[in-house]
């Protein structure tokens, strides 16, 4: 006995991953979740699709926000169900209803209501997988180089947008709508068929620390981290919204920027997290969000090609650095067994920012313009920047820890 504890110590201590078969597990459900999230990178030319249409700004804006409450829902559930169920079922469960929905948006998108009822199911799908990927993969790895290796899977969310956008918008000029939500349905079906291979590992008891989540959500601990991914979702949220709508009102190719976003996010990820995690959390967390409300603010003026190009690689370097240094902030302060809960809520509170976005969007579009909406949002990052400075001033590391490093 004593041995196999002291190789399995040793594994811990020289291996990024928990074990050989921990590795192989960790790189699948890395597929898959670009698999299953590059419907929502397509979903992009989903106010371009609606406008077309000849849908109201306000309406487009009520449909693509339609997914926030069951999302939001789904998400807190999935916490409890990961707890009670373990991770791979719900993994299995989360796909299985995007695929419906996704099927079932070719019948309803002709359908303001019909539309919003599907979305709001896809929802509920994506919002029960995500909590249970992100615990999946977490403990599949080491704490050796776990926030470098985090990082390139939660990349895998946004980097889609590498190509989902592009592609979406060259089926729509072949093919048009006919057919569009089952050709973005199979990702979706071969990522199903990639998780299937996961391991069903048994949940673990939760010691009880911190498992309501209301004492969650008021945590001392946890307002920085939690605030703060409400404000990169509220930010990150015109990507898959408006930002089609935008480019495409002033004649540049949606590809310009999604794809040098996703450029710069993957070089970040893959190469620049390895030299700067070392750095505090607090910091990394204000240069990306200043990173991301510089590119926006920029984007409200009369923009170029080469404009739209630089502020995409802008926003991909500070969204890529804010976002994993966060969840580590958050999931950090948690024993393993105990992190079902409080990554709900993080990511809660992630997507609650990328639905709200449309709602308050689409108001905003119609009283002041589609132009000055990246400027109004930028405002949010600035203020919230801002108060992070003005903390840090008073009170030294806000992380009280710094990231965790490698040999």
């Amino acid at each position: 006995m004593k041995k196999n504890v002291s190789s399995e110590t040793k594994t811990l201590l020289t291996s990024d991953y928990i074990s050989e078969r921990g590795k192989r597990e960790f790189w699948f459900l890395t597929i898959a979740t670009f698999l299953c999230s590059l419907p929502r990178a397509m979903f992009a030319m989903l106010s371009v699709i609606l406008a077309s249409q000849n849908t109201p700004n306000d309406q487009i804006g009520l449909i693509l926000a339609s997914p926030i409450l069951p999302t939001l829902a789904s998400l807190l559930v999935s916490g409890i169900l990961v707890a009670t169920y373990g991770p791979r079922r719900v993994i299995l469960g989360g796909v299985a209803i995007m695929i419906l929905s996704l099927l079932s948006l070719e019948w309803t998108i002709h359908s303001s209501l019909g539309a919003a009822v599907s979305l709001i199911c896809f929802g509920a799908g994506f919002g029960s997988y995500m909590p249970a990927a992100v615990i999946y993969a977490k403990s599949r790895l080491s704490k050796r180089r776990l926030v470098y290796l985090f990082g390139i899977f939660s990349s895998m969310f946004p980097i889609p947008n590498l190509i989902g956008p592009a592609l979406a918008e060259m089926y729509l000029d072949q093919f048009g709508v006919s057919l569009f939500f089952v050709f973005a349905a199979l990702p979706v079906l071969l990522g199903f068929g990639i998780t299937i291979f996961l391991s069903d590992s048994k949940p673990e008891t939760a010691s009880g620390v911190a498992t309501s989540y209301l004492k969650l959500l008021f945590s001392p601990n946890l307002r920085i981290p939690f605030a703060g991914i409400f404000t990169i979702g509220l930010l990150f949220g015109l990507i898959p919204s408006f930002m089609a709508l935008l480019l495409k009102e002033n004649r540049i190719p949606v590809s310009y920027f999604f794809t040098s976003f996703t450029t710069a996010m993957l070089i970040t990820r893959f190469i620049l997290m390895r030299y700067i995690h070392y750095v505090r959390r607090d910091l990394l967390f204000i240069a990306g969000v200043g990173l991301e409300s510089i590119a926006y603010l920029v984007l409200s003026t009369e923009i170029s090609i080469m404009l739209v190009v630089l502020m995409g690689i802008l926003f991909g370097f500070g969204h890529s650095t804010a976002y994993p240094t966060l969840s580590i902030w958050c999931s950090d302060q948690f024993s393993p067994q105990d992190r079902g809960r409080p990554i709900a809520l993080f990511n809660t509170m992630f997507l609650s920012g990328i639905y709200l976005m449309p709602l308050i969007g689409g108001v905003f579009i119609e009283n002041f313009g589609l132009q000055r909406l990246p400027a109004f949002l930028s405002l949010f990052g600035f203020f919230f920047m801002g108060v992070m400075l003005v903390a840090l001033f008073k009170q030294g590391d806000l992380s009280k820890q710094k990231t965790q490093g490698t040999k």
